[in-house]
């Protein structure tokens, strides 16, 4: 059974031909038969061409995404910073007071889990970047990275060890944020983590130049 969208363009096609016999009917110097036909040939012609086009870039967009998805998962550095975030959004919903929660991540600089945490965050500035370029629109890429985004920006402890201090390095990670968070609240959708939103985070401290600690 034929999908809706091929539907709508056999009826956008079947209606064009339709609206051009009718305006070459009424014409006062009507076009000859044979080229109407022709007419209406190349204007079939050129929509199924439009229609195939569109299938192509489609199917592009679908392997696209299939390479960013399997990029990450077969990533273990990657799925086991989400994992450590998850558990800590996951407990978050069962206390009152967020701030005695841990991340289960060694977050000293020289650490390895700071690293992996780091190279969680530059895959989704990634994101952001082919967002804001328009190679992928936000809503093709929402199910799949939405949940995975929100709950590593709007983790207080990373915004406080990586985001905030570091701000300057992930300006696309605040501009997604903006972005993904409005459409959510626009669309009445429960956002994990929202009352530390890292779109609503003290611009002055996200503006804040950092200047490393200098050891004794």
């Amino acid at each position: 059974m034929k999908n809706k969208k091929e539907i709508k363009y056999y009826f956008f096609i079947f209606a064009l031909v339709v609206t051009y016999w009718l305006i070459s009917a009424f014409m006062q110097d009507p076009p000859a038969f044979s080229t109407r036909i022709t007419t209406t040939t190349a204007l079939i012609a050129a929509v199924t061409f439009w229609m195939q086009l569109k299938r192509t870039e489609n199917l592009n967009e679908a392997n696209f995404i299939m390479n960013l998805n399997n990029q990450f998962i077969s990533n273990d550095k990657l799925t086991n910073v989400e994992h450590a975030l998850e558990l800590f959004y996951n407990d978050s919903l069962e206390v009152e007071d967020i701030s005695k929660l841990e991340l289960t991540l060694d977050l000293d600089r020289e650490s390895d889990d700071c690293q992996r945490l780091i190279n969680y965050l530059v895959y989704m500035e990634s994101l952001a970047a082919i967002v804001q370029r328009d190679v992928m629109h936000l809503d093709v890429i929402d199910d799949l990275f939405a949940y995975r985004f929100f709950i590593a920006v709007n983790n207080p402890i990373v915004q406080k060890n990586e985001l905030l201090p570091y701000a300057n390095y992930y300006q696309g990670c605040y501009k997604l944020s903006k972005m993904w968070t409005k459409k959510w609240r626009a669309e009445k959708r429960p956002i994990p983590l929202e009352r530390y939103a890292l779109c609503d985070c003290d611009k002055k401290l996200m503006n804040k130049p950092y200047k490393p600690e200098v050891k004794m």
